[in-house]
């Protein structure tokens, strides 16, 4: 039984051969298919609807936070009235002699 040697080398160039052809082919339809992709025009409409749709959230989220702080600002306005209206009274109290 003999090996011929030559025969293995030419069949393993030609693998690597068709290989490299191969890659060739899909590297260039790679490329193609990113052109065309490249030449598509932006979808406008889905990030106008996607900026529309994140200024909504931002002035929902806004609306809710000034009502929160107006709230918040009526509680505290109350409280020192509150506390004005005692601290009249003790003085009218201290005045007046009214204890």
């Amino acid at each position: 039984m003999s090996i011929d040697l030559d025969a293995i080398e030419r069949e393993a160039d030609k693998i690597i051969e068709d290989a490299e052809k191969e890659a060739e082919t899909i590297i260039k339809k790679a490329r193609e298919k990113a052109q065309e992709i490249l030449e598509k025009p932006i979808p406008e409409d889905e990030f106008q609807k996607e900026a529309e749709k994140i200024v909504k959230n931002a002035l929902k989220k806004s609306e809710e936070i000034m009502k929160n702080a107006e709230k918040e600002a009526e509680a505290i306005k109350a409280k020192a009235r509150k506390n004005l209206e005692k601290a009249l009274e003790l003085l009218l109290r201290e005045v007046t002699g009214v204890h």
